[in-house]
């Protein structure tokens, strides 16, 4: 359960600014296969941008467990969002979510990249892109 580990150690980052931080203010993401500058898998632990920390907490109550497009771009980006059932990310892994939506729509989850965020309500939420090759 990459997310869940990830998730459980985003105390580091209170750690390297000194001062801890609110759940909604950090988020965990993947590049896609094709968004990588290095040739592995790995998980950026880092701070919403405050502009996309305002766009979840508006776009939050419109939000299911259905992944659908956020009604807003995020950075310029258009991504798919949905909210998870609880908290526990051993319970909802992020990539099985993802890729049973994937191959829904004939894809590859390689083409996607994936994001954890919280929203200021404290709902855990997956923002899903995909590169356009």
């Amino acid at each position: 359960p990459y997310f869940a580990q990830a998730w459980n150690n985003r105390e580091h980052i209170s750690g390297e600014l000194g001062k801890p931080l609110k759940d909604a203010w950090i988020s965990l993401a993947v590049n896609s296969k094709y968004g990588r500058s290095q040739n592995q898998l790995h998980i950026h632990v880092a701070c919403l941008r405050q502009d996309v920390y305002n766009a979840l907490g508006q776009q939050a109550e419109q939000l299911d467990q259905q992944w659908r497009p956020l009604a807003v771009k995020l950075v310029g980006h258009q991504y798919l969002a949905r909210k998870l059932a609880g908290t526990d990310l051993t319970q909802e892994d992020p990539f099985r979510l993802l890729q049973n939506y994937v191959v829904e729509q004939g894809d590859s989850i390689g083409n996607y990249g994936l994001a954890l965020a919280v929203s200021p309500q404290g709902e855990m939420l997956l923002l899903a892109n995909r590169l356009k090759l």
